[in-house]
């Protein structure tokens, strides 16, 4: 089976954004993507047409077990255990009874894992481990170690970030063909407050069907009272939970926010979690006080993207709503890339089906260059998005890039709209009038170097603003694996009393300023700046910001470098300029090398991507490259070259990997979408021992223009290892 099986499968690897909610996480490793179905919640979506049914036959009469706790129960823990292994973890090799649907490995599970059930269990003894500096989970089902060797009865692998299904028809570890890590329950989840995905359960009697995400049946019954494996079920919002304790409050809560998901064939109402000293079993028990009775079935089919993929859309609420739009003031005559922003809100419940619908319209003399925010769908200057109806809440943000024509009027209107319930009534209406015409904006003019490695590093940044330098009032550095203020160097430079503050390690913050007069210096955990060899000057329009940095070693890694400015009231908004490698850097293997040229601004060229296995470039079967001003597989440039097909894919608009279009090297065809196109012509494979280089020769699309970063990545054959995302590259597009 895995011979056939298509790389899209692998290629959905997660993208951070700033603004993303905080998905579960074990350590750094979030437990699948913030969007995935997982860890969607279901309380405002509707009740299945035939919930009734499936309760009844499930048992409307069968109390809630908790299926985990402490202590030991016949020799073994009381739940599903799992462990965390480092990437140096040994991987070892495995033998299937189902060896047609289970990922062949090898398998970072220790021989000494923990099993479910105990080692002497007679039951499903799964073992789990999780690579958390690869983010990889690792599942076997029905598993007995051997002296140098897995022997189970299945196996799965999974990139916890991604979203990626696994086959249509494979099992897993599991019935339904779905991980059990995310759906177990943890400890460390109560300590924190909140359980945030939904729970793994399961019933006596399942449908010989199953129902998006799952991907797997396992029964003979065909009648259709019975439920199918993937049904989503939820704690009905009526259910009174004011007479259970603190933690189990935390339980109900989630089983009334997210529900649960139907995985395998078992007792009834039995819902999982991961055993742990600190449970408390009386108290676990006190929830077979709920049955079946309480539980409804839920649909989840508005929430699929994708059949092949764990993304669910994000639902939006319905009710008393508000908009506000933030703009950057003034819009310069002749400026691409101005933005401003759109938060819609909602204060009231409202309505609890249907769907609502946001509209945005760019105003005349404003032309539309983008919109981010997720399921926005633009038409010339006209911008709509739809999400099913929710409780209150609020959208993320969603910014609006407009170019902004010579002759822009010096005031515009922008209209939008919300509709949409039952009655597709207008639920609120806000034009708003913003500046255009010749009034100036800050800039981020320049980094040097663009590209650059060591434990320290003196930085040019240059700044500028048509009003004068003297305008800027702060202007910002921040060097981290990614957009994010939170364990980064960040530096925010006070233009009128030339200071610089380092922002805390919390992101949230700034610590004691450091005056530019040419000593002492100030530090955060991941770096300090130095006052010998910083300074900053101005001279016309331009502010000059030079900076002496030195990085501590516990923040080594690839980094890419943002930059911004802002006046009184205009914001450039972070630009993504150039790319940072702090030693020691990753000795892992897979691993990509780096991008030659390293950098470069030009419309076309041809970049070649190096990347290296430990022994033989015969073992990396997909490498990446994603150009993009975030890590983010959405309006990129975003390519994959799949070794035992000599294929190259380009990824869609909407970074759907699975979508990706391909060609082999061996023609004139061409890969297109709206950033880039990546021509056969020109581009070539040539393997040297371990390296790999993939060279391709690209042109962008004058819509792509600005500056940009080349994050890389490399997978070995049968995704047994993957390198994770590092940034290596910096290229810019020029305007027209």
């Amino acid at each position: 089976m895995h011979r056939n099986r298509s790389w899209s499968g692998v290629l959905a690897l997660a993208f951070l954004t700033v603004a993303e909610a905080q998905p579960p996480a074990i350590g750094k490793c979030t437990v699948l993507p913030a969007d995935n179905i997982w860890n969607t919640p279901v309380d405002q979506l509707p009740v299945a047409a035939n919930s009734a049914a499936y309760i009844n036959t499930i048992s409307s009469t069968a109390p809630v077990h908790a299926d985990f706790g402490a202590g030991l129960y016949d020799g073994g823990p009381i739940g599903i255990p799992f462990i965390t292994v480092p990437g140096t973890q040994t991987k070892y090799p495995a033998t299937f009874l189902y060896a047609d649907e289970s990922d062949p490995g090898p398998y970072a599970i220790p021989l000494n894992a923990p099993i479910e059930g105990g080692s002497q269990s007679t039951g499903d003894r799964h073992t789990i481990a999780v690579d958390i500096d690869n983010c990889i989970l690792y599942e076997l089902y029905s598993a007995y170690p051997q002296a140098a060797s897995w022997q189970a009865g299945s196996g799965a692998i999974f990139n916890l970030l991604s979203d990626a299904l696994r086959p249509a028809g494979w099992t897993s570890t599991d019935a339904a063909g779905l991980p059990i890590l995310p759906g177990l329950m943890r400890y460390d989840e109560i300590a924190a407050g909140e359980i945030r995905h939904a729970v793994r359960f399961t019933v006596p009697e399942t449908q010989r069907a199953y129902v998006w995400p799952a991907r797997h049946y396992a029964s003979s019954l065909t009648d259709p009272k019975y439920p199918p494996m993937g049904l989503r079920v939820r704690l009905r919002a009526d259910f009174d939970i004011s007479g259970f304790s603190a933690t189990n409050q935390i339980i109900l809560l989630a089983l009334k926010k997210y529900g649960m998901m139907l995985a395998d064939n078992g007792s009834a109402w039995y819902i999982s979690g991961a055993p742990d000293s600190r449970w408390d079993n009386d108290d676990l028990h006190n929830l077979g006080k709920i049955t079946g009775s309480a539980f409804e079935v839920v649909d989840v089919s508005s929430l699929m993207v994708d059949p092949n993929s764990g993304q669910a859309l994000q639902s939006t609420p319905p009710g008393a709503w508000s908009i506000t739009k933030s703009h950057n003031g003034s819009f310069a005559a002749g400026q691409n890339g101005a933005a401003y922003t759109i938060s819609v809100s909602n204060s009231g419940a409202g309505a609890t089906s249907g769907t609502a619908t946001v509209t945005d319209t760019v105003p005349s003399g404003l032309t539309l260059a983008s919109m981010a925010g997720p399921n926005w769908n633009c038409s010339a200057n006209t911008c709509t998005r739809r999400d099913a109806l929710g409780p209150a809440a609020a959208y993320p943000p969603i910014t609006v890039t407009v170019n902004v024509a010579s002759s822009a009027p010096a005031s515009l209107t922008n209209q939008a709209t919300i509709s949409g319930g039952g009655a597709a009534s207008v639920m609120a209406s806000d034009p708003t009038a913003i500046s255009g015409g010749l009034t100036p904006m800050p800039t981020v003019t320049s980094l040097s170097p663009v590209v650059s490695a060591g434990a320290s590093q003196s930085y040019v940044f240059q700044f500028s603003d048509a009003a004068g330098w003297q305008a800027l009032s702060v202007v910002n550095v921040l060097i981290n694996n990614f957009l994010d203020g939170r364990q980064a160097c960040y530096v925010a430079y006070s233009v009128p009393n030339n200071v610089v503050y380092l922002v805390s390690d919390s992101g949230a913050g700034l610590l004691t300023g450091l005056a530019l007069n040419g000593s002492g210096a100030t530090s955060n955990s991941q770096c300090t700046v130095s006052g010998a060899g910083s300074s900053a000057s101005g001279s016309g329009s331009t502010l000059v910001l030079t900076l002496s940095l030195s990085f501590n070693p516990g923040f080594a890694g690839n980094k890419a470098v943002y930059m911004a400015a802002r006046d009184v009231v205009n914001n450039s908004g972070w630009q993504t300029m150039g790319v940072l490698g702090v030693p020691p850097l990753p000795a892992a293997f897979p691993s990509p090398i780096g991008m030659s040229p390293s950098s470069g601004t030009a419309a076309a060229a041809t970049l070649t991507f190096t990347y290296q296995d430990a022994n033989s470039a015969g073992n990396l079967q997909t490498t990446w490259a994603l150009i993009n001003t975030a890590l983010d597989g959405r309006a990129a440039c975003y390519v994959a070259y799949y070794a035992p097909g000599n294929q190259v894919f380009l990824v869609p608009d909407n970074g759907m990997g699975n979508q990706a279009a391909s060609m082999g090297l061996s023609g004139a065809n061409r890969l297109a979408n709206s950033q880039c196109t990546v021509s056969e012509q020109g581009s070539s494979v040539v393997r040297s021992g371990a390296q790999i280089a993939v060279s391709l020769n690209i042109s962008f699309n004058a819509a792509f223009v600005g500056p940009k970063v080349v994050w890389m990545a490399a997978q070995t054959l049968g995704g047994a290892a993957t390198s994770g995302w590092q940034a290596l590259g910096a290229w810019n597009v020029p305007g027209n």
